[in-house]
């Protein structure tokens, strides 16, 4: 009698010891869903941060244009440039008079295939419609290079909207899966990034890498 009793208690002991140990395990599932779900809270936070800086910076830099392929030489007058821009594709100067002209340093970096490249320069225009207008005439004029404006280089030179650092890196990220992603076309305007499958198709605007 007293085994069976003894076979008894160490059956309700394993059976309290399971119960406690499920217990456990149940506290440590809904603890780590409460940590899962903080984190997606704080990813969430981040992200809308992050989209909120990206317009702000936007807002500062939505006038500006951007010139690339401008060989550089020391001691240039970049407003003797710009002029010579806008001559050679027919823009009127008093029109399209920048408040500032500068280069900007680039940064060597990967995720945005800016390697190696000679720094742009930045003219800041009157308006976000000044700088387009700008950038249509210089699509109506065709290629325009160096030698154009008195270099001797033959270097194209490129005119774009200036983007915020954000933007560039999702832009150089969609140029570069666009294929593998079943995309032909990748480019941007007024600071969004856009993508299409085909000519006949419609554009998809790509807010995040995820997109």
């Amino acid at each position: 009698m007293q085994a069976v009793m003894k076979v008894i208690e160490s059956q309700n002991f394993i059976s309290h010891q399971f119960d406690s140990q499920k217990q456990d395990i149940d506290f440590l599932k809904d603890d780590n869903m409460s940590i899962h779900q903080t984190i997606d809270s704080i990813l969430d936070e981040n992200k809308q941060l992050r989209n909120t800086l990206n317009k702000l910076e936007y807002e500062t830099v939505k006038q500006d244009l951007e010139v690339r392929g401008v060989p550089y030489v020391e001691n240039e007058n970049l407003d003797d440039i710009f002029q010579k821009i806008a001559t050679k594709i027919n823009a009127s100067i008093e029109i399209y008079k920048p408040s500032q002209v500068y280069r900007v340093l680039l940064k060597s970096h990967q995720d945005t295939g800016e390697r190696n490249q000679t720094p742009p320069i930045i003219v800041k225009l009157a308006s976000q419609t000044s700088r387009d207008e700008f950038i249509n005439l210089k699509k109506s004029f065709g290629q325009l290079t160096a030698k154009d404006i008195g270099y001797s280089s033959t270097s194209q030179i490129f005119l774009g909207e200036r983007l915020t650092s954000s933007t560039k890196h999702l832009l150089w990220m969609a140029r570069t899966t666009k294929e593998a992603t079943g995309y032909k076309y990748a480019w941007v305007k007024h600071g969004k990034v856009f993508m299409r499958k085909s000519d006949t198709s419609k554009p998809l605007q790509i807010a995040q890498i995820s997109d």
